[in-house]
Parts: C-alpha cells; sequence; structure tokens
C-alpha cells in the first residue's frame, strides 16, 4: 500500500503524472491512490522514483533508500559495439566463473522490463561441472530412448557437443506455467539482457535450444536441476570463459526488412 508523508510532499504532481494506469490523483492538495476494480497498482515504483522529495513509499516493500541515477547514460556507439561485437562461445575454458559474479548479473538483469512488473521467472544456475556432465549424460539417454534429434548423437560421437558446448557451467531461466501474463517474453529479455553483462564480463555464452527443449520433456533432467512440475523451461544460457577469441571482424548480417505505415 502507497504510504504518502505530506510533511515532504510538495505538491508537484510528478507521482500523479507518470503513473501508468492512473492509479493516482489529487486531492486536498496531495496524491492519493484511486481505488477501483479495472486496474490497481503494480508496484512499478515510478513515483516512488520520480518523487524529488522521497515523500512516498510502499508500507510493505523493503528498504527503499533506492540509488540515484546521477551515472551517464551509456553511449549509442557503446551499446551498439557491445551487441554487434557479442558472438556465440562454444569453446571455453575448464575454469569457474565466481558465484559473486553470476550473482551480480542475475541481480542487475531484475531491472529488465516485465509484463504488469510481474517479473515471474527464476533462474537455476547450474554451477557444479560435474552436474553439467551429468546433464548431458541424461540428455544422451534421452535423445537415444526417443529417437528425436539424433544429430545429438553423430555429432556427441565426432566429438562435438552441441548441447552444452562443454560449458562449465548453465543457467537456466524458468517461470511458473499458470498465474504471470507473458512469462515467455519475461523470461527472454532477462535472459538475452544476462547475455550482454556477461559478455562485458569477459564471459561467453550460447544458448541452449536443444537442452531447453529436452530438459522441458525429460522428467530424470527436472529432477536433475531441482525444477518442478509447476515451472516452464523457456530459456538456457551455456556460459564460461572463452578459450580464444578468434573473431576478427563482424560477420554479414541481411538487412531486417522494415514496413513504415
Amino acid at each position: 500500500m502507497l504510504k504518502l508523508n505530506q510533511d515532504q510532499c510538495i505538491s508537484c504532481e510528478n507521482c500523479v503524472r507518470i503513473c501508468p494506469f492512473t492509479c493516482l490523483r489529487m486531492e486536498n492538495g496531495y496524491p492519493e491512490m484511486v481505488e477501483r476494480k479495472e486496474k490497481g497498482c503494480i508496484k512499478c515504483m515510478h513515483c516512488v522514483i520520480a518523487c524529488p522529495t522521497k515523500a512516498i513509499v510502499f508500507e510493505d516493500m523493503p528498504s527503499q533508500e533506492l540509488s540515484p541515477m546521477d551515472t551517464p547514460l551509456v553511449s549509442y556507439e557503446s551499446l551498439k559495439r557491445l551487441v554487434k561485437t557479442r558472438r556465440s562461445q562454444r569453446d571455453f575454458q575448464n575454469r569457474e566463473v565466481p558465484r559473486e559474479d553470476i550473482r551480480e548479473i542475475i541481480r542487475d538483469a531484475d531491472f529488465t522490463a516485465s509484463a504488469k512488473n510481474q517479473h515471474p521467472q527464476s533462474w537455476v544456475v547450474v554451477h557444479n561441472q560435474e552436474v553439467v556432465k551429468e546433464t548431458m549424460g541424461l540428455v544422451l539417454d534421452w535423445v537415444a530412448e526417443n529417437k528425436l534429434s539424433m544429430e545429438i548423437l553423430s555429432e556427441w560421437k565426432n566429438g562435438n557437443n552441441i548441447v552444452t558446448f562443454d560449458a562449465p557451467h548453465l543457467l537456466i531461466g524458468c517461470a511458473p506455467k499458470q498465474g504471470a501474463i507473458n512469462p515467455y517474453t519475461d523470461t527472454i529479455i532477462a535472459l538475452s539482457n544476462i547475455e550482454l553483462l556477461l559478455f562485458s564480463k569477459g564471459i561467453g555464452s550460447c544458448w541452449a535450444g536443444y537442452l531447453t527443449r529436452i530438459t522441458n520433456a525429460s522428467q530424470p533432467i527436472k529432477e536433475l536441476l531441482g525444477i518442478g512440475e509447476d515451472m516452464q523451461i523457456f530459456g538456457i544460457l551455456g556460459f564460461g570463459y572463452p578459450k580464444s577469441n578468434d573473431y576478427l571482424r563482424l560477420p554479414f548480417r541481411t538487412e531486417s526488412q522494415i514496413n513504415w505505415r
């Protein structure tokens, strides 16, 4: 529930103006919550961070001593370089990524956009390399039993792991099957940001499409990874420190078609 400290409020109306669902209105010179059934407050905290005097808080939220936005925005050129030079990495060092770095990156990704501010996604970090290997073993069992994606077995016999890429770690993005508006998009946007954050720290990654599909279909793999039946996996990254940087120039990419109206 929103709480207003009238002694600090200067009646600037920033909070009313910026609320995405018009949940606030001015009453007797101060903002107040509008009670209605159609749309309710989604606790996006726009009003909190737009208040110049810190007069607004939410009673059921932990510490709201938020960092000021005093850091200059990253330049377009810097962000463009990050996006264009990122490559899918499939050749990794046998070296652990520190847990504190992974935790920091995931925490930063909590600020990713999410439908109605729900943020339904949760993460499974397979940090133990033996568990990664055990996961791959169950994938091979599943392929052999179901006779699907048989190229996984043929590539494996050729010494090429096209599922986990022999990455030291896996990051699994999942969300409840019920209850969220758009769990797939929410998880994928967050994973995309995580991929770039990893890259900015010199950590390579690759989207594991085979592993995502097979894990959703395999109860033994879910049990190994502690993923309940109520959860669906929407994306997995294999990640670690690259063995080398073999990429010397940007690849060709077909220009996207744009239809203007």
